[in-house]
């Protein structure tokens, strides 16, 4: 299991070992004489970036990714969850909501959300 977020690698890195996962993938943040500049080095990893990051990763494994499972709480994380036989919105932000919705896909919500939560994730994508 790996952890793939937009969030910086020595991060991710950190988290990944605490929850025992085998490995991590995420923005690489620029180092110049042992110190972070405040940039980054290539793309963040997000959207297509991410869903590019995580075919390359299954290809290397030899991961059949038809068998593999995304959890996601952000439409921004679209081509991910497309790539895999089980996406999961996980407390999904309104677009997503709506998509996993009409795809029929997993959505998670976090234990103890009330419906009326719920209700109003569904109300802020009926604004949009």
């Amino acid at each position: 299991m790996w952890l793939l977020t937009a969030s910086p690698t020595v991060l991710a890195s950190i988290i990944a070992r605490d929850l025992r996962l085998s490995g991590a993938l995420g923005t690489t943040l620029e180092i110049r004489e042992g110190r972070f500049t405040g940039e980054i080095e290539g793309e963040l990893l997000h959207g297509p970036i991410k869903a590019a990051a995580a075919k390359d990763l299954a290809a290397s494994l030899g991961a059949d990714l038809s068998t593999c499972y995304a959890y996601s709480d952000s439409v921004a994380d679209v081509p991910l969850l497309e790539l895999v036989g089980h996406p999961v919105a996980v407390n999904p932000d309104p677009g997503l909501l709506a998509l996993a919705t009409e795809r029929g896909w997993s959505i998670m919500w976090p234990e103890g959300t009330s419906r009326h939560e719920k209700s109003r994730t569904k109300k802020g994508r009926e604004k949009r």
